[in-house]
């Protein structure tokens, strides 16, 4: 084409369109090398990023621009546009505002919002009290709603309220839905008011005024209101019929008839509403949840689940989603399925875990639900489910909850009985037969769980005290709770702290002395004496005349005993205690009815067993038996005179002298008749101690009374023996082998009868005894010759027993 015919008309010259952004980059190609673009021309390009939506663009140029400013206006400048940019970007992919339950960005964006406009503000970006300050409290305090801070968020957008000249819609609205979500305290009240502002404002289109009136009816109907509430609905609705929120009008219509005890009318306005909200909406999805609540409070809690259903079919990722699981919660609880309960209020509470200001869902509802479930289950002392009802129900308490912390304790508590009383039984049970393998490793599992519930019912009474600090009573009575329940744990380092604190700072208080008591006792068990007997002292000097000093005093006394096993100055242990146990027994105020003259006397018998000062024990240990011929420790009393007259009566076999002496003669005489009583007196008691100790049942006699009645059993024979008894002794002997089968005590006895048969002359008797015992040893477990008064090696037996093949007795 020629210019000729250009200008002839007959072609079209192309026109080419540069844009700003365009020419703005070629003028920055045809500028020198050196040419430094001013801040405000960059700021404006900046400006322009963001406008088109070119965020990625935005923030690469942002963060240049940033590191480019010469002064702290420029650098509050780009802090606040990138502030205002992410903002943007967020409410355009609709993760910035309160109702972004379903849709929330990463928790750095909302978080870096608060940090640019926090260093904008700092640089004076904007002025305060106007328009634009509000705006950045806004922005700020729906990033602090959507990081679940909604104390910082509601105190934003309130201070937002104050700046300003414009009527603030979007900021009265936001936080009303912040008040109505979240819940602080009085926040109807100030919703409320709120609404009434929005209301009021006849400048406002009815849309807006409509959405104020349905939250207005909400609130209502939340303080419990619903007379209000229907009132205002029948006589102001018309005004808003026309608007898109007339079927929630005929929502709150029906909920404030259902909470007012009408449900029939409701479900009639429910069941209408279900007909024309087939869209799956919100307005669905809260018109079945309705329905569901309506049903399930009049026990019809398969049609409830199906309403429920209903919502969690279509609602996934809402809301509304989580209380459609709620409601099928409560069903499955009604109808026993408590299993599937459980499922799922766990994971309602996760949803309020990770969202928890659920605008359906408040979380006082799911703690009463759970509360009602675990006192239905503990009345049936089903404490086991209770507790993981209560577990659940931990999640979503409120800090400083006293009596859920209470709760949660005592439920710790009663399994941990019910637990141990089942154990008791199992063992019971199993008590007539060697447990198995498997029932052994049971009956320890059992076990460890009875301490851990203890365990935990401790730590629970100490969050009880820490919340109750400032109740007195509450506070005491936790702190001796905590402390009782970890000494039944078994842990003893948390009890110890605990009694410590409780004579640190309870003194003056009625159970201060026995708290001293418990503390000593506790560093008796295990075996910190000189701790035990400090604090025994300071109890002895500070309450002389209480009852848990005499108690204390017989704990001291055995403490100085078990010193005197242990170290040089036993003598003066032994002493010391002798000193204390007479003292409770002639203090005038301790009378022999007192449970501290009774365990006096009786510790009093054991510190002379100990000191092998029988005739003593003996005369100690008659008194106890003749004043409490029913106490629970008579067999072990019964025992030990048995065994004081044996030990005194084998001690006068050393005194033989000269038969020649004629006074020799009747002192030896006299000896041999004095040991004849003797033996003859401990056979007597034995007997009475076995009969004592079979008189308990299996279950409730300890591994301490199992010994004793087993070395009754075996003693009683051997004073038959010295006795010089062999007939009868044998037949004890076989008697006590009999009883205690595949033990050392049996192998110990068949020694006996052995000794027996060949001292009656019936060697071919001895013989078949000597096989019968080879027998038995075969047989025993491994474990079993540790056990016993006679602890020899299975090898150690069997070289005995078969190397009377070489003594000549047979």
């Amino acid at each position: 084409m020629t210019l000729r015919q250009a200008m002839a008309g007959k072609w079209q010259i192309p026109v080419f369109v540069i844009s700003m952004a365009m020419f703005a980059s070629l003028l920055v190609y045809l500028r020198p090398r050196d040419y430094k673009q001013p801040f405000e021309e960059r700021y404006a390009q900046l400006e322009q990023l963001s406008e088109s939506g070119r965020y990625s663009e935005f923030y690469a140029t942002a963060e240049q621009l940033r590191l480019d400013t010469e002064t702290e206006k420029q650098l509050g400048q780009v802090h606040g546009l990138v502030a205002q940019a992410r903002a943007a970007e967020l409410r355009h992919r609709r993760e910035f505002g309160v109702d972004t339950y379903e849709k929330r960005s990463l928790p750095s964006n909302y978080q870096t919002i608060i940090q640019d406009y926090t260093e904008a503000v700092k640089r004076e970006w904007v002025a305060d009290e106007t328009d634009e300050m509000a705006n950045v409290f806004h922005d700020v305090g729906l990033s602090y709603w959507n990081l679940n801070e909604s104390d910082k968020a509601i105190k934003r957008l309130e201070k937002a309220l104050e700046m300003g000249e414009s009527y603030h819609f979007n900021i009265k609205s936001d936080l009303v839905k912040m008040y109505l979500q979240s819940r602080p305290e009085g926040y109807l009240d100030k919703a409320k008011g709120l609404l009434e502002e929005i209301l009021s404002n006849d400048e406002l289109d009815s849309e807006k005024k409509a959405w104020a009136f349905v939250r207005k009816s909400e609130v209502l109907i939340t303080q419990g209101n619903e007379t209000q509430a229907l009132k205002l609905l029948n006589e102001k609705s018309v005004d808003y019929r026309e608007s898109s929120y007339s079927d929630e009008m005929e929502l709150m219509r029906a909920r404030a008839l259902r909470n007012a005890g009408e449900q029939d009318l409701a479900d009639i306005i429910l069941r209408d509403l279900l007909k024309r909200t087939n869209d799956r909406g919100d307005i669905y999805a809260q018109v079945c949840l309705e329905l569901g609540k309506i049903n399930y409070e009049q026990f019809r809690d398969y049609d409830a689940s199906q309403f429920f259903t209903n919502v969690t079919d279509t609602q996934l990722g809402k809301n509304w989603y989580v209380g459609g699981q709620l409601g099928l919660a409560q069903c499955a609880a009604m109808q026993k399925r408590y299993d599937v309960a459980l499922d799922l209020f766990k994971q309602v509470t996760g949803a309020l875990k990770k969202s928890p200001y659920n605008r359906v869902v408040d979380q006082k509802e799911v703690q009463n639900s759970l509360v009602m479930i675990s006192r239905h289950l503990s009345l049936q002392k089903d404490y086991s489910r209770a507790l993981q009802f209560m577990d659940v129900e931990m999640q979503v308490v409120l800090d400083g909850d006293i009596e859920a912390a209470e709760r949660h304790a005592q439920l710790h508590r009663l399994r941990a009985q019910q637990l141990a009383d089942s154990l008791a039984a199992s063992q019971a049970d199993l008590k007539t037969t060697n447990p198995t393998e498997n029932e052994a490793l049971w009956l320890q599992q059992q076990n460890n769980l009875i301490l851990t519930h203890y365990n935990h019912a401790a730590d629970g009474y100490m969050r009880v005290s820490e919340l109750g600090v400032d109740q007195d009573e509450l506070y005491g009575r936790s702190l001796w709770d905590a402390a009782i329940y970890y000494d039944k744990a078994g842990n003893v380092e948390k009890s110890i702290e605990v009694w410590h604190k409780i004579v640190r700072e309870r003194e003056g208080k009625p159970q201060w002395p026995l708290a001293l008591y418990r503390l000593s006792q506790s560093y008796q068990a295990i075996g910190q004496y000189d701790d035990a007997i400090e604090y025994y002292v300071l109890l002895k000097d500070k309450h002389p005349n209480s009852p848990e000093v005499f108690k204390g005093m017989v704990a001291l006394a055995k403490c100085y005993i078990a010193k005197a096993t242990s170290g040089d100055q036993s003598q003066d242990f032994l002493e010391s205690a002798e000193t204390l146990l007479k003292s409770v027994l002639s203090n005038l105020a301790v009378t022999p009815k007192a449970n501290a003259y009774r365990d006096a006397l009786f510790e009093l018998g054991h510190l002379y067993y100990t000191a092998e000062r029988y005739p003593d024990a003996i005369n100690v240990y008659i008194e106890g038996i003749d004043r409490y011929p029913n106490d629970p420790l008579l067999g072990k009393a019964l025992f030990l005179v048995g065994d004081s007259y044996r030990r005194s009566g084998l001690a006068l076999e050393n005194n033989n002298g000269d038969d020649a002496d004629p006074i020799a003669a009747v002192l030896k005489e006299q000896a041999s008749a004095r040991k004849q009583q003797y033996i003859a007196n401990a056979r007597s008691y034995f007997t009475r101690a076995i009969k004592f100790y079979d008189a308990i049942p299996d279950r409730r006699r300890s591994g301490l009374d199992d010994m004793y009645l087993e070395y009754s059993w075996l003693y009683r024979a051997d004073c038959l023996f010295d006795l010089g008894l062999y007939r009868q002794a044998a037949e004890a002997y076989e008697e006590t082998a009999l009883r205690y089968q595949l033990t050392s005590t049996a192998l110990a006895s068949f020694v006996q009868i052995i000794n027996c048969k060949t001292l009656l002359g019936k060697s071919d008797e001895a013989k078949s005894t000597q096989k019968r015992a080879i027998w038995q040893l075969r047989k025993m477990p491994d474990d079993a010759f540790a056990k016993g008064k006679v602890q020899f090696s299975r090898a150690q037996w069997q070289n005995w027993f078969q190397g009377l093949e070489t003594t000549g007795l047979w």
